[in-house]
């Protein structure tokens, strides 16, 4: 893993703080104070360069409060080329940008301003989740990738441990369905694909319903883990094309979905949900999702219910 440096930070023309990227590498980012915004912010950096501008973590919005017993230290990694950049807040809902003030940390750096404090570390540990293109957009993804088949030839189990927390009047349920990379949805039992992303959009989501791997649920302002925590798959699944996509079912659980509409489950592959494509998946960290319950993306908070996975292993 190559260590990135960290060069003076200055100030450019316009008043913001500029951090130069000497060697690049991957920089964690951790946050330990939430935005005082009430919808969810991307932290996003800005590479002068004109190479382009990215995503790092989210906060969350406080619209409705935040739930209660979530610490705020999640962290996310980033693999950072060799330029100057800018760091800021963008709105989830306007797409205003709000510039951070850098400072170094003798690790790193600081990034602070709208009641945000994040530090940036040379010293990063990646996480399990990622993030795919699929259908033109972000899917946000646990990869499989890390995990070995026993190569007995035989069905073996996965397990997750995972913790939900709640901030929600919606009696939420949330979990994962297996797929491969391309979003092709996986029969756990057989291991072959079941449905596609090039097909019809109702099949599609039935099959979601059908073969979700991983659920829970949680009450409201308070924090448990998955019921469902533990699958037997196929031997013939070829862990390196593996993931786990998220869902979220609204006010009901995955027998009262309306098959008919699917308006009431949502997916991370944008442009197969009802409300005309609209997000209620992000990653907030390395292996912490935001779900956003509301149609049309509502408050875009992004804290209805929050899935901080902690680990997943065979068993």
């Amino acid at each position: 893993m190559v260590i990135p440096e960290v060069g003076n930070i200055s100030t450019d023309g316009n008043g913001r703080s500029l951090v130069p990227i000497i060697t690049g590498g991957l920089l964690s980012f951790t946050i330990s104070n939430n935005a005082d915004r009430a919808a969810s912010q991307d932290l996003v950096a800005i590479a002068i360069d004109g190479s382009g501008t990215f995503s790092i973590l989210s906060t969350l919005g406080t619209a409705a409060g935040t739930p209660q017993g979530f610490a705020f230290n999640f962290s996310a990694t980033r693999n950072f080329n060799s330029t100057d950049y800018n760091f800021a807040l963008r709105d989830s809902r306007s797409g205003e940008l709000s510039f951070l003030t850098a400072v170094p940390n003798g690790t790193g750096f600081d990034l602070t301003g709208n009641g945000v404090k994040v530090t940036a570390s040379t010293t990063a540990q990646p996480g399990i989740t990622e993030e795919l293109t699929l259908l033109g957009n972000t899917a946000e993804a646990i990869g499989l990738g890390g995990l070995v088949n026993p190569g007995t030839g035989n069905p073996f189990t996965i397990k997750i441990d995972a913790t939900l927390h709640r901030e929600s009047a919606f009696n939420n349920q949330v979990g994962f369905y297996l797929a491969n990379r391309q979003g092709g949805i996986i029969d756990p039992l057989t291991g072959q694909v079941v449905a596609g992303l090039n097909g019809d959009r109702s099949t599609y989501l039935a099959s979601v319903v059908n073969n979700a791997v991983f659920s829970g649920d949680v009450a409201n302002n308070a924090s448990g883990s998955m019921a469902d925590s533990t699958v037997e798959v196929s031997s013939a699944i070829d862990l390196s094309n593996a993931v786990l996509l998220p869902f979220l079912v609204v006010d009901t659980n995955l027998a009262g979905v309306n098959t008919t509409t699917f308006e009431n489950i949502y997916v991370a592959t944008l442009g197969l949900n009802a409300d005309n494509g609209t997000d209620h998946v992000r990653l907030l960290g390395d292996n912490v999702f935001g779900f956003e319950d509301l149609a049309r993306g509502g408050d875009n908070d992004f804290d209805d219910i929050i899935v901080k996975v902690n680990s997943i292993n065979v068993v």
